[in-house]
């Protein structure tokens, strides 16, 4: 038996360290050599290339992968952003339509009562328990019907 930093195990633990690789891929080159009948605690020196070139390919499509993540990651969270200022614009216009339609009914119910020669009561002194003052709205006197 080997000492464990000349060992297939102690070349596995400092190269995972090194390349700071996921447990289950240290898991899965062990599972190799068990695999073949070759001990971990077999000299790692027959080995050295091979166990350098894993760890080196797993770590290196480890980064591409995180750098491709990126961008798409990137768009998703500009996609939410859009979709958030989309989501308050919509919100800003409906509340812009509900006050416009708040103004429209009062115009339009201020107009038919100067069209029909309404009273107007002042309503702060009915609530107030005094007898409301009362004006009388002048019509508005319609022109001739042809062309002058």
């Amino acid at each position: 038996m080997h000492d464990l930093d000349g060992s297939i195990e102690g070349r596995i633990r400092k190269l995972a360290s090194e390349t700071e690789a996921p447990s289950t891929f240290i898991e899965q080159v062990r599972v190799l050599f068990l695999s073949k009948g070759i001990s971990l605690d077999t000299d790692a020196a027959p080995y050295e290339h091979a166990l350098r070139e894993a760890f080196r390919r797993e770590l290196a499509i480890r980064r591409s992968t995180l750098r491709a993540r990126r961008p798409s990651s990137d768009v998703a969270s500009r996609l939410r952003a859009l979709g958030e200022g989309y989501r308050r614009q919509v919100e800003q216009l409906r509340n812009r339509q509900r006050s416009l339609d708040r103004r429209s009914r009062e115009m339009n119910a201020g107009l038919r009562a100067l069209q029909r020669g309404a009273v107007v009561e002042d309503a702060s002194l009915e609530a107030s328990g005094t007898t409301p003052v009362q004006r009388e709205v002048v019509p508005m006197v319609p022109g001739p019907e042809g062309a002058q």
